[in-house]
């Protein structure tokens, strides 16, 4: 008498169990209502769709939290990494949109949807909601809100780009099966995803940084990258779009490379072809002999966790450079 009478007939083990079975219930519930705010985010539409800024932004920011770039307070700046994944991305919807697309709206507008609130001066820095924050620390949440924001926001043949951008595979919906018939259309899409992703890994693998150079310049108040993603197998000879098989260069460097006026040998020291080049610099101007290189090695920021790939440098050695 008196007596619980759950307790009474249900062993204490399977009490635990329903317990545990309705937090799990709550949990996912949490982050349900989590993935609705990125999916409802305000934006604009017209007769070009939906204005692509707000989720192009959220997609960067999952970006940075999957690279550790988003430490326990959930700080995000409007800084090269953000900017660089920004701008590798938005390309895609240039086409579609007929302008190009500025982070700056966005990283201001995004904090009514819900997803963070500005802290400091000068609208540089954000901080995430913390729940939002503890969701897209899981990779399988982050991974479903990826896939979601590319559905619930962009049209078929940017899905198709933007999936491959991610390093994601592209569903296979009904809703792009009609890209997928137009075998060339859909190749064009992959190869822009690709390049982006491309970009995004060589260049913050190497920190923002020349490797032939050492050169690196970060403007506070622009989202300017002044550097290239090269090839060292060149792409259009069946070279591989893998970061090792890239090299972060500012873009008159890329073009003395792709020329074969300077390659890198296995213990990464430059080797230019010197007797191939004239070179002078006018009096009062400054700029690097590319001469003068030779036999230095590649410059690598403290910070840089990229390295080429040796088999691709022999390749460019041999197939570019050739001059032994």
């Amino acid at each position: 008498m008196g007596s619980d009478p759950i307790n009474m007939t249900c062993p204490r083990g399977l009490v635990c169990l329903v317990d545990e079975v309705v937090m799990e219930a709550r949990v996912g519930c949490m982050a349900d209502a989590l993935l609705n705010r990125l999916l409802n985010l305000k934006v604009a539409k017209d007769r070009k769709g939906m204005a692509p800024n707000k989720p192009l932004l959220v997609l960067a920011i999952l970006d940075l939290v999957e690279a550790g770039l988003v430490g326990a307070e959930g700080l995000v700046h409007k800084d090269a990494q953000l900017n660089l994944r920004f701008r590798s991305y938005s390309p895609i919807c240039v086409p579609r949109r007929g302008n190009v697309i500025d982070l700056g709206l966005p990283f201001r507008h995004l904090a009514s949807d819900g997803v963070y609130v500005h802290v400091g001066e000068g609208e540089r820095t954000v901080k995430l909601e913390p729940g939002l924050l503890a969701a897209m620390r899981v990779p399988a949440w982050r991974q479903e809100a990826r896939r979601r924001v590319v559905a619930t926001y962009f049209p078929p043949d940017e899905q198709v780009a933007l999936y491959a951008a991610l390093g994601m595979p592209v569903p296979s919906s009904d809703e792009l099966a009609e890209v997928r018939e137009d075998v060339l259309a859909y190749k064009t899409q992959l190869s822009r995803g690709r390049d982006a992703r491309f970009k995004v890994s060589v260049i913050s693998g190497y920190h923002f940084t020349c490797a032939l150079t050492g050169y690196r310049l970060i403007a506070a108040k622009s989202t300017y990258v002044p550097l290239e993603a090269a090839h060292i197998h060149a792409h259009a000879r069946k070279g591989p779009d893998s970061a090792t098989n890239g090299l972060a260069l500012t873009p008159t460097a890329h073009d003395l490379f792709d020329a074969g006026l300077w390659t890198i040998d296995d213990d990464l020291r430059i080797r230019v072809a010197q007797s191939d080049i004239a070179e002078s610099i006018l009096p009062g101007g400054s700029h690097f002999k590319l001469a003068d290189l030779h036999g230095r090695r590649l410059s690598f920021a403290p910070q840089a966790t990229l390295r080429p790939d040796p088999t691709h440098l022999a390749w460019h050695r041999r197939k570019v450079y050739s001059r032994d």
